[in-house]
């Protein structure tokens, strides 16, 4: 049998033993962990290693990935935003994205495009195209939105209209609306009683018919009449 100074000894040795235990467990529980940029609580406490809506990386509870908030960094698997309708921004904040002018461009992995109706990813931003005296569309397909057609000044225009320009070729129904001629790209009514004749230039009458170009004082060349 162990002696009694044996026995004293070893029961001695327990008792610090569970003071160190409850010491340490005394420390940890009072740890501050679980909330945002703190410490991912040990996994072995109960209920989450991070508090609400937190997500762990690194060990450590982050918020990133919410509106407004940092953007996940790009090294991390999975989406940087946790939003399908949000995207990092230039300096690599989550904001909207894909709906209006100057928006991110949303993240290219999620469903949809990343710009929406008449926009355009230029450098990962949503940029407005085709619309009146905005800048055509860079890739394949149609310049400018239906009605609108690239001018002199290499923008969008309104189109097929009076002394507008025709619009695109391929576009269903006519380049110049009902009334008009296509001449040299623009859309022109000329020929009408009272309207200028059309340029000599150009192959056919002038004039409607019964109708002659002359000006006021009975000289050929200003006006149909």
């Amino acid at each position: 049998m162990p002696s009694i100074s044996t026995t004293l000894a070893v029961l001695l040795k327990l008792a610090l033993l569970s003071m160190a235990m409850a010491w340490i467990g005394h420390g940890t529980a009072d740890a501050a962990c679980g909330g945002t940029d703190q410490d991912a609580c040990p996994a072995y406490k109960p209920g989450p290693q991070c508090n609400g809506s937190l997500e762990k990386y690194r060990g450590v509870c982050r918020n990133w990935g919410q509106l407004g908030n940092k953007a996940w960094p790009a090294r991390r698997i999975g989406f940087r935003c946790n939003d399908a309708s949000l995207a990092p921004d230039p300096s690599g904040i989550c904001r909207k994205c894909g709906h209006g002018d100057g928006q991110p461009a949303c993240e290219a992995a999620r469903r949809g495009p990343q710009c929406y109706r008449y926009m355009e990813n230029i450098n990962g931003v949503c940029r407005a195209r085709g619309g009146e005296n905005q800048a055509p569309y860079s890739g394949a397909g149609f310049d400018c939105k239906p009605g609108f057609n690239v001018g002199s000044n290499d923008k969008c225009t309104a189109c097929g209209g009076p002394d507008q320009i025709e619009c695109e070729a391929l576009r269903s129904g006519p380049q110049c609306e009902d009334g008009f001629e296509s001449y040299q790209n623009f859309c022109r009514a000329w020929g009408q009683e009272g309207q200028s004749p059309w340029p000599a230039s150009r192959v056919g009458f002038r004039c409607e018919k019964g109708l002659s170009p002359y000006t006021s004082d009975g000289n050929s060349g200003a006006t149909c009449q």
